[in-house]
């Protein structure tokens, strides 16, 4: 049996959906379906020009895999391109959003310091202050009772 898939961090939603032919009534049109994941690769990669090894960091997963996907996304972008066909982001893909700032927030709840640290760094394991290893993340959409 496969492993579950993980979910990949996403920082960018499209206005649009669609794209398609000019001239042609989407009734008319074959569609291929694009994840956010693999929007996601395409700007990262295509449109920010970040390296590989970067790109992967950002989204959470492994070079290999990124690579995959966006070998994946240029592939339906091509063919979509080549074949006229229309291009449907799917919105529903599992994906956690994250802010552009690549920014994790950790909090110590023995001092009740609080700090962050880039994506990609290795997690803390003790608070800088206090040096006690009751450190957790904290999430923007926490509710703020757990909040200083």
């Amino acid at each position: 049996m496969p492993r579950r898939r993980r979910c990949r961090r996403v920082a960018f939603l499209p206005d649009y959906i669609y794209f398609k032919p000019s001239g042609i009534g989407i009734r008319d049109l074959d569609v291929i379906e694009l994840d956010l994941s693999e929007i996601e690769a395409i700007r990262l990669k295509d449109y920010l020009r970040l390296d590989q090894e970067e790109a992967a960091i950002k989204m959470g997963v492994s070079q290999p895999t990124f690579h995959r996907i966006l070998d994946e996304a240029r592939r339906k972008v091509a063919k979509a391109i080549i074949d006229g066909m229309a291009l449907k982001i799917k919105t529903d893909s599992n994906v956690e959003f994250y802010k552009n700032d690549d920014k994790r927030l950790f909090r110590c709840f023995s001092c009740g310091d609080e700090w962050e640290i880039d994506y990609g760094e290795p997690r803390p394991s003790v608070c800088p202050r206090c040096n006690s290893n009751f450190v957790r993340r904290i999430r923007e959409d926490e509710d703020t009772e757990y909040k200083k």
